[in-house]
């Protein structure tokens, strides 16, 4: 709802729904990945690892998300990058 809102302060309220047939077709499929295959992995993992260990690798998703801003979008390596990057690992490491 924030980014629609913040979208929409920028383009306009009604430019959120004019999308063109590719961007329709990258959220779609954004949706059905992130909200249905990860859901489902993530309940996959429950029953395999345990609550504890799957929590704690669910909660790596901002380094994957991190790794893949620098590399596809030009994402700037910054220390605030890298130090963010270096206490998931550690969070994950130590309840692991």
């Amino acid at each position: 709802m924030t980014m629609y809102v913040l979208f929409s302060l920028d383009k306009g309220p009604a430019a959120a729904f004019n999308l063109d047939k590719r961007s329709s077709a990258i959220l779609a499929l954004g949706g059905i990945f992130g909200m249905g295959l990860g859901s489902y992995m993530f309940f996959i993992s429950l029953t395999s690892i345990g609550t504890a260990q799957a929590t704690s690798l669910g909660s790596i998703t901002p380094l994957f998300s991190s790794l893949l801003a620098v590399r596809f979008l030009g994402e700037k390596v910054t220390v605030q990058l890298l130090l963010g990057m270096i206490i998931v690992i550690a969070g994950t490491w130590l309840v692991i």
